[in-house]
């Protein structure tokens, strides 16, 4: 099995994939790095994590992709293959094609392996080298829904509030903790989700490249997409603003620091 595990180096989760729920959008933003899975060292800076898949009832999802791209974007066009035959009568629908994909994808990888009289926990190992993950973002009568799945276990679980895929996702969760997205409208959102990606490509390595961004609308259910122009500007003013907070925070943290040691003075 050992000799499997070294074969088989498909751990790739190379991203930060942001999405969350605002006061009249559902807005979902990545980076553009992957790692090609031919290869250790090799990585491409253009990749659209984001897709848009459109059920037979015109119901739009977002589904963004983490990790390995030889499962992930397999598994979008299952996804999107299925999506055309299905309505979403239910509003899990759409978490339930993911699973759906997740379980056809399985079958296709285990197919080959069959004949070799491979073990279930055999069978399983190879399942978990495939380190890939999607996000699901969409509204169903109204009621956003954000759900994540993960290629190994293959359950869709719902998110609340917000959801981080990704190697990113750790210095992600700490910024994302500091905000109220519910109370936050599109504009606001999308700079936010901005500067918390910007911020994760500073110090994570494994993730780069232009931020991309697309959002679902509450009232309309329309998709909108930020063009790279659009992006770059947007990049650009938040790195601006975001050099302004950390010097505003400077001079703010001395004000409390020295306001603190007055009181400790007070009270000796």
């Amino acid at each position: 099995m050992n000799a499997l595990r070294k074969k088989r180096k498909f751990k790739h989760p190379v991203t930060i994939i942001v999405g969350i729920i605002c006061k009249d959008d559902l807005v979902v933003g990545s980076d553009c790095q992957t790692s090609k899975t031919t290869s250790e060292t090799a990585k491409r800076l253009d990749s659209d994590k984001i897709s848009v898949i459109t059920f037979r009832d015109g119901l739009p999802v977002l589904v963004a992709e983490s990790g390995a791209c030889v499962i992930t974007q397999r598994l979008i066009e299952i996804m999107m293959e299925d999506a055309k035959r299905v309505d979403t009568s239910g509003y899990r629908e759409p978490a339930d094609c993911a699973q759906r994909a997740v379980n056809k994808l399985k079958a296709e990888i285990l197919i080959p392996l069959m004949p070799q009289g491979r073990s279930a926990e055999e069978i399983q190992d190879i399942y978990n080298s495939y380190d890939a993950s999607l996000l699901i973002a969409y509204y169903h009568n109204k009621e956003p829904f954000l759900y994540s799945i993960d290629f190994s276990i293959g359950s869709a679980c719902r998110e609340k509030k917000y959801a981080l895929l990704g190697c990113g996702s750790n210095v992600a969760e700490l910024m994302t903790s500091w905000f109220d997205f519910s109370q936050m409208s599109w504009a606001q959102a999308i700079v936010t989700v901005g500067f918390i990606i910007g911020e994760v490509k500073k110090v994570d390595a494994m993730c780069g490249g232009p931020t991309k961004i697309k959002s679902i609308k509450l009232s309309t259910g329309e998709v909108r997409t930020l063009s790279a122009e659009k992006l770059q500007s947007l990049e650009d003013e938040v790195e601006v603003g975001a050099r302004r907070y950390k010097s505003e925070w400077e001079s703010n943290i001395l004000k409390i620091v020295n306001e603190t040691i007055k009181r400790w003075q007070k009270t000796k």
